[in-house]
């Protein structure tokens, strides 16, 4: 798993456009972006900080939420 597919999935899951999460975490739009897109890597402090504080959920719930998710959907 990318920090930008798991990046992407919570910010779809809550409904965040990529401009909001960028605004509230303090990064452009461009730079959001380019982590999801996997074009540049975020820093383990942006990562954390991106899913714990706009997300509001620990980085370890957050990696085996998506596990999980991605578990069921290759099963299905």
């Amino acid at each position: 798993m990318k920090s930008g597919e798991l990046l992407r999935f919570y910010r779809t899951y809550l409904g965040f456009t990529q401009k909001e999460v960028a605004e509230r975490y303090g990064v452009t739009e461009r730079t959001y972006r380019r982590w999801e897109n996997s074009v540049t890597q975020p820093g383990h402090d942006d990562i954390k900080g991106v899913i714990e504080g706009v997300f509001g959920i620990t980085v370890e719930s957050a990696i085996e939420a998506y596990k999980y998710v991605e578990h069921q959907t290759v099963a299905a």
